[in-house]
């Protein structure tokens, strides 16, 4: 900080001691007055046509500042007196620009071009004064002379409508605002062309046919000057003289003559001055008019009407008429009265300002015509009026004050002056605005590049160009080097990393705005860099080519782990087929030939390196054994379909012999193996063998281990029907499930329900043999509890370990009519298990309400630990009000896991919706497969106007949240959809049917989905006039799909009968393979189940009869043909 000398501070001690004295006169001590503290880092820079003085204030509670000046000797000619310190001028702590006052500056505009100055600032407090802060010198910038645009040449004809140009758009100074330059211009021939000025406005008159130079110069305060010469031709193409409208005159008897100003009414284009006659007068009693030049003088006579005719002729001879009419009344006529006109202040430049002349005018009788004339402007500069009408329209020019004369005429003549007052102030100063930089990303080690930072920045009253800027601020110049020079930003890109520069822009006011220019400059990348792969020799059959990238390809940023590998060209495609897994390739070899590879490793930013090799794939000269599966590993019973084609020999396969692994006989084949199925009948690890002999004596030998890992026992119970026949009780159909070992466990009611129920439980085991199944009835167990638990049978489910689970309501209710129900656990060895009653009602979470019925437990799936119930509840929506919900539970060792409930528990006039869950499964990922019926009842005026509903299926996880779910299309629009579905998980694939009636006539439909809940075909079964119904579905033992039923109507042929049962075929594809239509005379109605054991197929037949329930089971092959009961 530079100190202000001693001797200028002595200037300001007797107002110091002046002040000090007046204190002494009192008569108690006064404290001295406290000093704010000095202004720091004064700073002084010359700009065009001023020098910025700029410094930071620390003080506080301060009035303003004091800006001292000295001048010292000018630069080169024109000497200018030395002058001391002294007071240049007093400003307010406005002049401190930013939130917090620090932050200060001022613009001295008095100062001459080329003198150098000092400049001292001090803080004026409420009690004293703080000490000067000098600055350095700096030299006031030397005057430039102005500059021109230059003016285009001009060609008028004779008398044509003045022509204006604003020479402050034409000529500019580097030092001075285009206002503060004095114009001056000149014609060579003003009787041809005139050339007047108005402020910064010339005005050009086209007075005669010629040619003139008009020359115009503008001078700047320093006294330098510009000149820019035109030419200006008229040309003499003379038109007739122009009359408008003459408006009548309506005048009282005894008025003082008027004077009509005529060339308000005539105009030439070509002539400014025209000669005027009166060519009639109908009425000389009335009126007298006289002509005194371009002035019509009519003086009123008498009463009445006159009509004048009135003429104007140019200087060729060429005239045009006009007619006035003039009436003398005596109706005691009074002129308009005038309510005041505000003063109009005014911004220069800003919007026009309209003012409504008939607002501030009447006419005492109340007439409603009135004639407005603008008589006079005191300024034109200022404001530019325009009359129509009575709408006045001002529009603001430079600042200054101008007054307006407007007359108003009413139809009697008499009129009335009104002068209005217009101001027009300076547009105030407003600071820069800054516009936006989007975010730059150039690479480290780019060019050197610059940017025009006056892009991003605006100015309301001087434009962008005529600000200053400057750098402030670099927040990372490792990254980013930056400089500025006016108003380019030049810039260079160092290395990797963000950095933001601040720039200040300052208009001539001395206002400033900062704006931010965020740059990320990218790392440059290096591609990856390859070495060699040697070419390679492969045999068919044997092991293939593995070779780690990663000691192929390196890549300095991201490493060879972070390399993607592709193979980009393979000459002979078929060859070989290459995988990769990570930096890992495998290339194995297909058939004989050679191919050329090329391998490509891309890194993180798209750059690649690339290597090629050529393999080479011979034939071997042992025979080679090749086994493959659709499927090595499953959860569900498995169909597995083996190939063994690409097995191979040079001297031919003589035999091959294909093991399954299971104990069954092995199979054999002079030709290989296209597709050979084999369904496995239990749970396990299976290896199948492939042994194959070449003809010249040489043996191969492969295996393939198979697995079938847990899953839950097939369920084979479809509902709630009871069936019965003559002399026999009333029988539910028996539940039917099987466990991991091959056993069938058969569960059926020993004794009609009355209040108490027996349950029989049959344990069968099946014994493979060459015919089919031997099946032994190990033993039965008897299940009975007393009243009120007594048990109704629902379903059974069988888990792996053979342990049943049974669906259990009680006969009878209890004393509030509610019935008990859960689940009932009997272990595989007959002893009883758990059990789980299921309450009254439960909390729903989901829907934030709670059940309003009973929870109604309908179907099982269970796993080797955990057991899933589903069933149905109802939720209340309103007092009156409830919608049915499904749910689930997941229960184990007895103890309830979770419970999840499904549905829509919300109602509107127009909706109701309903849920209901009608049968369940497992897939071999362990997902839970619900299907069921969601039905939307339609209402009009809340009550019910029918109903629809549609299948609906749902995938959950071992937790209970939804994975996927797929609402099924309804067979038919407007049928109801039956409660009975059936749902198999088998090999990737889902297998639904459902059932839809209409006026008692029942029609199925099958659909296929993938494990995704893709629909893959949907079968329609049996049509509008028949009885469809789907009673079992199996794997068939070639690990296709069985589906069996019986139909009314038969689905490929003729009608066999009124309730014939089917079988019908599905691929996994999901097409309908083939459907075997049976005679009622060979497979009754009661056929109502399938069951698939190893390599068989069972259709099993519930024969009720007086004795008991007798159960059948009809083998069947692939094709679906009868072979032994």
């Amino acid at each position: 900080m530079q100190k202000v000398p001693m001797k200028w501070k002595a200037l300001f001690l007797p107002l110091v001691l002046g002040s000090l004295l007046v204190a002494c006169g009192e008569t108690s001590s006064v404290p001295a007055p406290v000093k704010p503290a000095n202004p720091t880092r004064v700073t002084v820079q010359a700009k065009a046509g001023y020098v910025e003085i700029s410094w930071e204030n620390t003080a506080s509670n301060i009035l303003g500042f004091e800006i001292y000046r000295e001048t010292l000797a000018k630069v080169g000619t024109n000497q200018v007196k030395p002058q001391a310190l002294s007071l240049l001028t007093r400003v307010g702590k406005n002049a401190c620009t930013n939130a917090e006052k620090t932050l200060c500056s001022y613009q001295d505009k008095t100062v001459q071009p080329g003198t150098s100055y000092r400049y001292a600032v001090a803080v004026r407090g409420a009690e004293a004064n703080s000490d000067q802060v000098a600055s350095g010198p700096v030299a006031a910038p030397v005057n430039s002379a102005p500059t021109s645009k230059g003016i285009q040449n001009l060609t008028a004809p004779r008398g044509s409508q003045n022509q204006t140009i604003d020479l402050k758009t034409i000529f500019s100074d580097q030092e001075d605002a285009a206002t503060a330059l004095r114009f001056a211009a000149l014609s060579s021939r003003p009787d041809v062309a005139s050339a007047t000025l108005d402020g910064g406005v010339l005005t050009l008159k086209f007075l005669a046919a010629g040619e003139a130079t008009v020359t115009v110069t503008a001078t700047d305060t320093g006294g330098l000057m510009v000149s820019s010469t035109f030419t200006v031709t008229v040309n003499n193409n003379n038109t007739p003289p122009a009359a408008k409208p003459i408006p009548d005159v309506v005048i009282r008897k005894g008025s003082a003559p008027q004077i009509l100003n005529l060339p308000e009414y005539f105009s030439d284009v070509q002539d400014s001055s025209l000669t005027y006659a009166l060519v009639s007068n109908s009425a000389p009693a009335v009126v007298i008019p006289e002509l005194k030049g371009s002035q019509l003088h009519l003086t009123f006579l008498g009463l009445g009407t006159a009509e004048l005719v009135l003429r104007a002729t140019d200087s060729e001879g060429l005239l045009v008429t006009a007619p006035l009419k003039v009436s003398v009344t005596d109706d005691g006529n009074q002129p308009p009265v005038l309510k005041p006109i505000p003063d109009v202040v005014g911004v220069e430049g800003a919007s026009h300002q309209v003012i409504y002349l008939q607002e501030h005018f009447s006419d005492p009788e109340g007439g409603s015509t009135l004639y407005y004339n603008l008589l006079e402007n005191s300024n034109p500069a200022v404001v530019k009026p325009t009359l129509n009408g009575s709408v006045l329209d001002l529009v603001f020019g430079e600042t200054g004050t101008s007054t307006l004369k407007v007359r108003v005429t009413d139809v009697g003549g008499l009129y009335t002056d009104a002068t209005i007052k217009v101001t027009v102030n300076e547009k105030p100063n407003t600071a820069p605005i800054a516009l936006t930089f989007p975010t730059d990303t150039p690479t480290e080690g780019d060019p050197e590049s610059t940017l025009r930072v006056s892009t991003y920045f605006q100015d309301r009253e001087q434009g962008s160009a005529t600000l200053t800027y400057s750098l402030l601020e670099n927040s990372n110049p490792a990254a980013l080097s930056a400089s500025l020079t006016g108003d380019q930003l030049k810039l260079g890109y160092l290395k990797e990393g963000t950095a933001t520069l601040k720039v200040r822009a300052t208009d001539r006011g001395g206002l400033s705005t900062d704006n931010t220019f965020k740059f990320t400059v990218l790392h440059r990348n290096v591609p990856p860099v390859a070495t060699t792969i040697a070419d390679q020799t492969l045999t068919l059959g044997l092991n293939p080519f593995v070779q780690d990238l990663s000691k192929v390809f390196s890549d300095p940023e991201d490493g060879a782990a972070g390399l993607t590998y592709s193979v980009v060209a393979d000459s002979v495609p078929g060859v070989v087929d290459v995988k990769f897994s990570g930096a890992q390739m495998t290339v194995m070899a297909l058939k004989t030939g050679t191919t050329q590879l090329k391998v490509r490793a891309t890194d993180q930013a798209g750059a690649s390196a690339e290597v090629s090799f050529k393999v080479t794939v011979q034939v071997s000269t042992k025979p080679v054994a090749v086994l493959e599966a659709s499927s090595l590993h499953t959860a569900t019973q498995l169909g597995v379909v083996f190939d063994t084609t690409k097995s191979n020999d040079d001297s031919g396969i003589a035999a091959m012999f294909l093991d399954f692994g299971d104990g069954s006989p092995e199979i054999s084949s002079s030709d290989p193996f296209s597709s050979v199925g084999k369904n496995y009948g239990k749970f396990g690890t299976y290896t199948a063998k492939l042994t194959i002999k070449s003809r010249d004596g040489e043996e191969a030998t492969t295996t393939l281990p198979i697995t079938v890992g847990s899953a839950p026992g097939q369920v084979l119970d479809y509902g709630f029907l009871d069936y019965s026949r003559s002399g026999a009780s009333d029988l539910l159909l028996p539940m039917l499930g099987r466990d991991e070992a091959g056993n069938l466990h058969l569960a059926y009611e020993a004794t009609a329900c009355t209040t108490t129920c027996d349950m029989a439980v049959v344990n069968v085991s099946a014994v493979p043999s060459a015919e089919g199944m031997t099946f032994n009835w190990n033993q039965e167990e008897y299940i009975h509890t007393p009243t009120p638990q007594d048990l109704k049978r629902l379903q059974m489910a069988v888990d792996p370990q053979g342990n049943r689970h049974f669906v259990t309501e009680s006969v009878v209710a209890d004393a509030n009519d509610q019935k008990t129900r859960g689940v009932l656990q009997v272990r595989a060895d007959g002893t009883p298990g758990w059990r789980l009653t299921l309450p009254s009602s439960l909390p729903v979470a989901e829907f934030s309400t709670t059940t309003s019925s009973p929870l109604i437990p309908t179907h099982l799936a269970v796993s080797r630990d955990s057991v899933y119930l589903v069933g149905n509840t109802s939720a209340s929506i309103d007092a009156s009000t409830s919608v049915q919900l499904g749910f689930v539970q997941k229960i184990q060792n007895g103890t309830v896991s979770w419970t999840k409930f499904f549905g829509t528990p919300s109602k509107t006039c127009d909706t109701q919706n309903q849920l209901q869950f009608n049968a369940v499964t497992l897939d071999g990922n362990g997902s839970l497969l619900i299907a069921g019926a969601s039905s939307q009842i339609q209402q009009t005026d809340c009550a019910p106007a029918g109903s629809t509903a549609h299948p609906v299926l749902l995938s959950l996880d071992g937790a209970g949240n939804l994975i996927w779910q797929q609402n099924l299309p309804l067979v038919r629009g407007g049928w109801s959809l039956n409660s009975e579905m059936h749902l198999l998980a088998h090999n990737n694939m889902l297998v639904l049917s459902t059932e839809a009636s209409l006026n008692d006539k029942t029609q199925a439909s099958v659909f296929l989905l993938n494990t995704a809940g893709g629909i893959l075909s949907q079968d329609t079964l049996g049509t509008l006039e028949d009885v469809t119904h789907i009673t079992g579905m199996a794997p068939s033992p070639d690990g296709q799909v069985f589906v069996l039923g019986y139909s009314s109507m038969a689905l490929d042929a003729a009608p066999q009968g009124e309730t014939d049962p089917f079988l019908r075929k599905y691929s996994l594809s999901g097409e309908t393979m083939f459907t075997v239509q049976y005679s009622a005379d060979t497979l009754p109605e009661v056929t109502r189940d399938l069951v698939t054991i190893g390599n068989h197929s069972y259709m099993i037949l519930y024969i009720p009869t007086a004795r008991g329930l007798l159960l059948n089971l009809q083998r069947i092959d692939n094709q679906g043909n009868q072979i032994s009961n």
